[in-house]
């Protein structure tokens, strides 16, 4: 998750390099203003907490695909003993296993995700 405003003179996105999962958290670290300089234009300004969004990083849209290429993979290592036990609980279970912990995994992310951006902070 990252933690973002926009930028007041350009509109580019800035980022805040602290971590905190609600707006509560983050005034005990940072306060209720911040002052961040934008890479884009270089220009320094006040943020209120009230500004900033957290938003998915891009590393979560990598999950899925991940683990269907894993579930593949475990199927062709495991189609030998398919072929003698003639099991298809062999074939079933890596890929149930590995879609359950991607599945856990993003709504997890994603549950962070709106309950940072849920609440604002006290002005």
């Amino acid at each position: 998750m990252k933690i973002v405003a926009s930028c007041n003179n350009c509109r580019a996105e800035v980022r805040l390099k602290k971590k905190a999962s609600n707006r509560y958290e983050l005034s005990k670290v940072v306060g209720n203003y911040v002052e961040l300089e934008c890479s884009t234009c270089k220009t320094t300004s006040k943020y209120h907490l009230n500004s900033f969004d957290a938003e998915k990083s891009k590393w979560i849209y990598f999950v899925y695909p991940f683990t269907i290429l894993l579930s593949v993979l475990s199927v062709i290592y495991l189609w030998e003993i398919l072929a003698k036990t003639m099991s298809y609980g062999v074939i079933v279970t890596p890929i149930v296993v590995f879609n359950l912990i991607a599945w856990a995994v993003t709504s997890s992310y994603e549950h962070k995700v709106r309950y940072f951006n849920k609440f604002l902070a006290e002005s």
